[in-house]
């Protein structure tokens, strides 16, 4: 699962890479970066009719194959955490099973209430001996 995942996030980091170039090329109303960058009939390729349909798809479906890379690394992870939780310590379980109060007291922590030593000037917090 390791390899699959790596492979993944290399192939979405691509394809992002190659979207923002799609993206660019594409002919807008003030001429997109093949008419800023071309000057003469070399660009022509680009802002044909034709061939703005064609980038304009081929974007719309590379960004949906980018989504679906998405998702796959999306659920990859999901599974991954769900896989961890359930091996969780065995103090994290008892807390969540049994609540803290018990475990603390397991542990050996002290009976009764605690009292807080005093902050100075703040009101209804008692003083501790000494200060």
């Amino acid at each position: 699962m390791n390899f699959l995942f790596w492979t993944l996030i290399l192939v979405h980091v691509f394809g992002c890479v190659v979207l923002i170039g799609l993206v660019l090329v594409q002919n807008d109303k003030a001429g997109g970066l093949s008419g800023a960058l071309g000057g003469g009939g070399g660009s022509q390729a680009f802002t044909s009719a034709g061939a703005n349909t064609f980038v304009s798809k081929l974007t719309k479906w590379w960004a949906v194959g980018l989504i679906v890379v998405v998702f796959s690394i999306n659920l990859m992870v999901s599974r991954l955490h769900v896989g961890q939780q359930s091996g969780g310590s065995a103090v994290k379980q008892a807390i969540q099973t049994e609540g803290a109060a018990k475990v603390l007291r397991d542990m050996g922590a002290p009976q009764g209430p605690i009292v807080p030593g005093g902050i100075p000037g703040v009101p209804g917090v008692p003083q501790a001996p000494g200060q």
